[in-house]
């Protein structure tokens, strides 16, 4: 698997959100499942695969910051 860092994370993140009003979460959050069942097609991961890695995310500990926070900036 590629490695990646946060600051990448983030910066989706921030490009999601300036193609959207800022606090338009339902905008943006459509914007990403979208994007993100589009990858899983057309790189052939099948819905059974993709929803228990997806519902993983939410459980896991990793330590995750809000974008706009002060730990956020220069990520």
């Amino acid at each position: 698997m590629t490695e990646f860092k946060g600051g990448d994370i983030n910066a989706v993140l921030r490009l999601v959100k300036s193609l959207t009003a800022p606090d338009d979460g339902d905008a943006q959050l459509t914007i990403l499942t979208m994007a993100l069942v589009i990858a899983c097609r057309s790189i052939g991961i099948p819905k059974d695969d993709a929803l228990p890695i997806i519902a993983d995310c939410f459980d896991d500990e990793h330590k995750l910051v809000a974008l706009d926070s002060a730990a956020a900036i220069g990520s």
